[in-house]
């Protein structure tokens, strides 16, 4: 490995991918996740309504996402109102209004947002943050001090000083999406012909687009890429 120094210019930016398995009576979804194993949860989006409470989207995907799963959800000591929004087949959308989520207040005073959708899986939440090395460094040591198991599974830098992107628009949507949906987790959590479904295209379409995706990343690893941050 390379050096632990790293630039702290402020046209640097790190994306990082962030597992964060939750504490008992953490946020809602918590227990609901580990009790149906067999459903995924996205949060689609999140807003503060005020500094205590915020309404949340979240997509429950799979067989029982249903009006039983709602009534569990009402039970639960952080949610103050739920509702169904849209409902097709095995796919549910949900409607929160709760207590602010630890992890969500402490994006919003570093100013940062996760990348939405983000999953919650079996009480394990994994998602996609993008700030400044010093926000990244202030996020991670006040989320361990809440969730010690906290951990990155990846870690790459970009630039927003107008240098030619690594990917492109297209592909970072295609990237992202997949990423959360668990196309690269092992075992895999989605497949092409569902990710061609949402991206209206055809599988052998997407199935180019992320070769791409995948030469331009692998070719852009490097022991800069690889060098573990200072914490």
């Amino acid at each position: 490995m390379c050096s632990n120094h790293m630039s702290e210019s402020d046209e640097e930016s790190l994306v990082c991918r962030m597992v964060l398995p939750l504490p008992e009576d953490y946020c809602c979804y918590r227990d609901v996740s580990i009790q149906h194993p067999h459903l995924n949860f996205e949060v689609l989006g999140c807003m503060p309504l005020d500094s205590e409470t915020m309404v949340e989207d979240v997509r429950v995907k799979g067989p029982g996402a249903s009006e039983d799963l709602l009534q569990e959800l009402r039970k639960s000591w952080d949610v103050k109102s739920a509702e169904v929004v849209r409902y097709s087949g095995n796919s549910t959308v949900h409607r929160l209004t709760l207590a602010t989520c630890p992890i969500i207040a402490i994006h919003q005073d570093l100013h940062l947002l996760p990348t939405f959708p983000f999953g919650v899986k079996n009480g394990t939440v994994t998602m996609l943050v993008t700030g400044s090395p010093e926000q990244v460094r202030q996020m991670f040591a006040r989320l361990k001090e809440r969730i010690p198991d906290v951990t990155f599974s990846s870690i790459r830098r970009t630039f927003v000083d107008g240098r030619e992107s690594l990917l492109t628009p297209r592909q970072v949507e295609v990237f992202q999406t997949a990423l959360s949906a668990g196309y690269w987790d092992v075992p895999r959590r989605t497949n092409l012909t569902l990710l061609a479904e949402v991206f209206h295209v055809s599988k052998s379409t997407l199935h180019e687009t992320i070769a791409q995706i995948e030469n331009r990343l692998l070719h852009e690893v490097s022991e800069e890429h690889l060098r573990p941050l200072p914490f």
